[in-house]
């Protein structure tokens, strides 16, 4: 009796490491396919090239101006490096005539473009002659700003 369970367990022993055999083959001759997965592209970030802009300058009231933009003529009684870049604007009082009663330099970088790409600047400047003579202390002047994407 020993000897045929000692048989058996033999013959299952066999038969046990054969058919881990023959799946261990079949596992490995199966026909394998090439998967590739493709990473999503990520969706884009928002950053772009910043934009470079000219500035067009024309005078509507009481004013007149001028955008020293990068390869403008800056006179010779002007600081180029702080014009260059930015409009200049000097007024005229619109009660005496009196011109250049003060000279103003806009930024256009710091101006506000949100509701589009052409903007009106207005100021208030004070002429001293029509101060004494007239008792008008101040005016108001306006200018249209357009920028113009390079």
């Amino acid at each position: 009796m020993k000897k045929t369970l000692a048989l058996i367990l033999a013959l299952a022993l066999c038969f046990g490491i054969t058919a881990c055999a023959e799946q261990t083959q079949a596992e490995e001759t199966l026909p394998t396919e090439e998967i590739v997965i493709q990473a999503p592209t990520p969706p884009p970030t928002g950053e772009t090239e910043p934009v470079t802009y000219t500035y067009e300058a024309e005078p509507m009231q009481n004013a007149g101006c001028i955008y020293y933009g990068p390869d403008t003529y800056v006179p010779s009684f002007l600081d180029p490096s702080k014009v260059r870049g930015k409009i200049m604007v000097w007024t005229q009082c619109p009660n005496c005539g009196e011109e250049n009663n003060n000279s103003f330099v806009i930024d256009p970088a710091e101006l506000d473009f949100s509701t589009g790409d052409t903007i009106m600047y207005s100021d208030t400047d004070s002429c001293w002659d029509c101060s004494w003579d007239k008792g008008i202390e101040q005016f108001m002047w306006t200018i249209r700003i357009t920028r113009i994407p390079e």
